[in-house]
């Protein structure tokens, strides 16, 4: 397996490392039993009785349950907090396919450059 890492600088610039990773018996056995699930698009209320049905099942069958959740909600059970993350992420999300709407890559234009230039404007937008 190979991870990849990407910085981006404040002038756009993408710089891509990789690195070939060994995993043990163990790891896998650990991740065996790692799941994730992304509800942004299913929304806040979806997301708020998933977070309900995975309390009950964690606390009724799982001993060692540990969840991270990007809304916080599992965390916190603040319904404000979690329409606000819900707000953020939509945001960007929305931000970032408009810019790529308005820039679309130009003829003799390189990937890592259209790429570049993406991030550019994407932080110029999200500043304003």
């Amino acid at each position: 397996m190979v991870l990849y890492n990407a910085e981006v600088s404040e002038d756009g610039k993408v710089e891509i490392r990789s690195e070939e990773l060994k995993h043990t018996a163990e790891d896998y056995n650990r991740y065996l039993y790692m799941c994730s699930t992304k509800t942004q698009f299913a929304g806040p209320q979806a997301h708020e009785m998933i977070i309900g049905v995975v309390r009950y099942v964690s606390k009724t069958y799982m001993a060692d349950f540990k969840m991270v959740d990007e809304a916080q909600f599992w965390e916190t059970g603040d319904k404000e907090m979690l329409l606000k993350n819900f707000e953020y992420n939509t945001a960007l999300i929305n931000g970032f396919a408009s810019t790529l709407t308005e820039n679309t890559k130009l003829e003799d234009e390189g990937l890592d450059s259209y790429l570049e230039r993406i991030i550019r404007e994407f932080r110029k937008k999200k500043k304003d």
